[in-house]
């Protein structure tokens, strides 16, 4: 293959046009609006119930609206990311800083739930006025009751946000910001949803107090006894699951936060229990959300629950960091060329995003992301560096070696696109190349610096090109990497590294340090040519399954087929609700004070699309994925790792021995007003030599804040990206 120069730009989101992000755009856009208008749209043709929701067959609110328009633009949404990629799409902005878009967004959620609370207010008040001497306990009802529709919106939105994998996620895809940013907007919706849903229940409990009506309401056996207490468990979960996602409980419980997030399935099923309305939103972008989290529709393996089962190299580097050496694709000989399949594994494997690990045998929900520190063409290996914190990450440190060590794996992934992706985009807004060369003379619109701890650095990690693999025998022609513009005057990489054997082994690896200044105060006195640390030469492989990624033509024919599916499941689930049943006349004569008399008679027909597609869907995607694997799956035989050249690494950073000083080394603008910063990115000038205007990082929470403090006095942009999980 004939190589590129070295002037030239990574072909990873280089090319593409924006056309794609334009058109995932749109259909999210009619997605939106549907979404806000639609209970108005209902209440002004006057659509009546039996036009919404039917026991006798299709109807053309509910199959033809939400699934001609609600479900197929979020399906065409995806379907555009899949055919595209990421090589295939161009963000719609060149952003300097992922918060910007995540800000907007906010604004668009925050918009939505106050029109949505709005309209239930026109609804109650203009369409429906009430007569004049209603009491305010019947108004505070027919209120309370309209609150709640916001939540039905809510919680489809939050699947659409929770969705991770590149291949699929179109509001990543579309405006170029990472899973670990726009899980925020999934947060914030929630906390939205949580709003409306304790709004709605307060209400009512206000108006049965009022009323004293109180134990009756909730009697068993009372015409709305059943419904009541469905909902009165319903909001229990949703608000244990928010208490849950408070920031001290995610970070310090992780695993109690994961198993009470899966009560989402038994909280959306008692929603439905007492608001059968609430189906057919949440419909759609939950089939999607399953295929994201269990269809292997982007790496390089499929199992059981969306991962595969992998026998990664467990090294120990320190005296608490581990490095995990696993196996993506088949094993590559000496002297094979690169190939086709080389620069698949490298544009699918970017250092900066992220695979989630756990054990086979661990009775758990709760999977661990982590950063991909390197992806080494000549081994086909994903390299992973972990800082023994946690239980879990202090188990998995106690079963490495200092030779490596056999460890048994759950891999999922890769999820989300690497931190810095789209960063060629903004120096070509500024007239330079990817590596911010000035081809037109015009100087960056913004200096930058990149600061990372430990093993943050994964966050930022760049691709050392395989020229010096094998000799250079076979180059490859593209080489994918979350390629930062070069600190050639604009920007500034500055690596906080703890100890100087983890500075070797990310060079062995095969990460790319040209650029990055290495402070450590404990010194760098064995970094020397002879390499005298305890990294090694060369790592035992050991032998398991691994399959190529899928073309892309393989992966639209697998989600056609899952979308078909889907379309499939939920048919036939409206065509089981349809079924004669002789006994139902008789049953529904009366009152629904039973289980069964209510659910026959009232709930059924809404719960049997819900189990279809959470049951049912899940089931046949992962039968498709298992098929899959069967078909694509190869065996690797145990082979050697070989370590990439540390001298050239090494040689090409800036060493630095002594702690590194924030306040001396980092020159911020001179305070002013807090978009001071902003307009400073968006001008060619304005800067002192030297001056932050923006900066991104991923370190400990003490340098975090310290770096959010001097950006707001200062006016600079800052960027968290060790914020996520």
């Amino acid at each position: 293959m004939k190589p590129r120069s070295s002037s030239s730009s990574p072909a990873t989101d280089a090319g593409g046009s924006r056309v794609p992000a334009l058109l995932v755009t749109f259909f999210l856009l009619i997605a939106y609006l549907f979404s806000l208008f639609r209970d108005l749209f209902r209440t002004l043709a006057k659509v009546n119930r039996n036009a919404q929701i039917s026991t006798n067959g299709l109807v053309w609110y509910t199959d033809g609206l939400h699934v001609g328009v609600w479900a197929l633009s979020l399906f065409l949404a995806s379907a555009v990311v899949l055919a595209c990629g990421t090589r295939g799409m161009r963000p719609l902005t060149n952003l300097v800083s992922p918060d910007r878009a995540v800000f907007w967004l906010l604004i668009l959620i925050a918009v939505a739930n106050v029109w949505w609370a709005a309209q239930s207010l026109i609804i109650v008040y203009v369409l429906n006025t009430p007569r004049p001497n209603q009491p305010w306990t019947l108004i505070l009802e027919m209120v309370s009751r309209r609150i709640a529709h916001p939540l039905f919106w809510g919680l489809a939105w939050i699947f659409v946000f929770a969705m991770r994998s590149p291949a699929l996620a179109p509001l990543q895809a579309a405006f170029g910001i990472a899973y670990e940013h726009s899980v925020v907007l999934h947060r914030a919706m929630g906390w939205w949803s949580m709003f409306w849903v304790v709004i709605h229940s307060i209400g009512y409990l206000v108006v049965f107090i009022a009323e004293g009506e109180l134990d009756a309401e909730f009697r068993w056996k009372s015409p709305h006894g059943i419904l009541n207490n469905a909902g009165a468990v319903g909001t229990a979960l949703f608000v244990l699951i928010g208490l849950s996602s408070v920031y001290l409980v995610r970070r310090k419980q992780f695993k109690i936060f994961a198993w009470i997030h899966w009560l989402w399935m038994p909280a959306c099923a008692f929603a439905i229990l007492h608001i059968g309305a609430f189906t057919w939103p949440m419909l759609p972008p939950m089939a999607l959300f399953i295929i994201d989290r269990i269809a292997c529709l982007w790496g390089a393996g499929a199992g059981h629950a969306g991962a595969v089962t992998s026998i990664a190299t467990a090294v120990r580097v320190s005296d608490d960091v581990v490095a995990l050496l696993i196996p993506v694709g088949p094993a590559r000989d000496e002297n094979q060329p690169m190939s086709q399949l080389d620069v698949d594994l490298a544009n699918t494997y970017q250092p900066g995003r992220y695979l989630s690990l756990s054990f086979p045998l661990e009775v758990s929900p709760a999977s661990h992301p982590f950063s991909i520190a390197a992806y080494s063409p000549k081994n086909r290996t994903v390299s992973i560096m972990i800082r023994a914190l946690g239980p879990w990450t202090k188990r998995l440190y106690a079963m490495g070696t200092v030779e490596g060590a056999a460890v048994s794996l759950r891999v999922a992934g890769p999820f989300s696109h690497s931190a810095l992706a789209h960063d060629h985009l903004a120096a070509e807004a500024a007239g330079q190349d990817a590596y911010g060369a000035a081809e037109k003379g015009v100087p960056l619109g913004h200096r930058r610096t990149l600061i990372a701890g430990g093993v943050g650095i994964s966050k930022y990690a760049k691709v050392v090109p395989v020229d010096d693999s094998y000799g250079g025998k076979g180059k490859l022609d593209v080489v994918a990497s979350s390629t930062t513009v070069a600190a050639a005057g604009n920007d500034r990489q500055i690596w906080l590294c703890k100890d100087e054997a983890e500075l070797v082994m990310y060079a062995s690896l095969g990460t790319d340090l040209a650029g990055w200044e290495v402070y450590s105060r404990k010194g760098f006195a064995s970094v020397v040519p002879e390499n005298k640390t305890a990294v090694r030469s060369t790592y035992p492989l050991f032998a398991q399954r691994v399959a190529a990624p899928l073309s892309t033509a393989a992966r639209l024919l697998i989600f056609g087929i899952i979308a078909g599916l889907c379309v499939g499941t939920y048919l036939v689930s409206r065509l089981v609700i349809t079924l004669p049943d002789p006994k139902k006349t008789k049953l529904c004569s009366g009152r629904s004070d039973t289980i069964e008399k209510f659910m026959r008679c009232s709930r059924w027909f809404n719960m049997i699309p819900f189990l279809s597609i959470l049951v049912g869907l899940a089931a046949l995607v992962q039968l498709v994925t298992l098929i899959q694997m069967a078909f694509t799956a190869t065996k690797r035989d145990e082979g050697i790792f070989y370590c990439h050249s540390v001298g050239d690494a090494l040689s090409a950073a800036r060493l630095v021995e002594r702690r590194f000083d924030m306040d001396k080394e980092l020159a911020f603008p001179d305070g002013g007003q807090p978009t001071a910063g902003v307009r400073r990115l968006l001008s060619a000038g304005g800067l002192a030599s030297g001056e932050v205007a923006s900066m991104r990082t991923c370190s400990s929470k003490p340098v975090r804040n310290m770096l959010r403090e001097r950006a707001r006095e200062s006016g600079a942009v800052m960027t968290d990206d060790g914020i996520a999980f």
